[in-house]
């Protein structure tokens, strides 16, 4: 599943939108591009595969960028930047595991197993 960027900036973000390329010949996502209003215009903001390092948009590699975001480090710092497409991003050290717990757990045991995951020491 990917969640879109929100158009409204009713919770703080700038409006934004993706745009998914795809396989011509599977149909399968290959990678996507957004957008973002910043200063009256539409920019680019990042593409999937420049921002997270990933050569593609697979199952496999969300799963691996969604461990990435849980452990910290670059790939968290990253998903906390486009967060809020260049509004000032919510996500905190104190508050990082229910963000990047969000990720992947779609419902409340797996989420609350997640974050209790994250409280103990690596």
């Amino acid at each position: 599943m990917r969640i879109t960027p929100s158009v409204t900036p009713l919770f703080g973000n700038n409006p934004a939108f993706a745009v998914m390329r795809y396989g011509r010949t599977d149909g399968r996502p290959v990678d996507y591009t957004v957008y973002a209003l910043q200063a009256g215009q539409w920019r680019r903001e990042y593409d999937f595969a420049q921002a997270y390092g990933y050569p593609a948009y697979s199952a496999a590699n969300l799963a691996a960028l969604a461990d990435a975001i849980r452990g910290g480090g670059a790939a968290r710092a990253t998903y906390a930047r486009f967060f809020t497409s260049g509004a000032k991003s919510p996500i905190t050290d104190a508050n990082a595991a229910v963000y990047a717990c969000a990720q992947s757990e779609m419902v409340p045991a797996g989420f609350a197993m997640c974050l209790e995951d994250a409280k103990r020491p690596r």
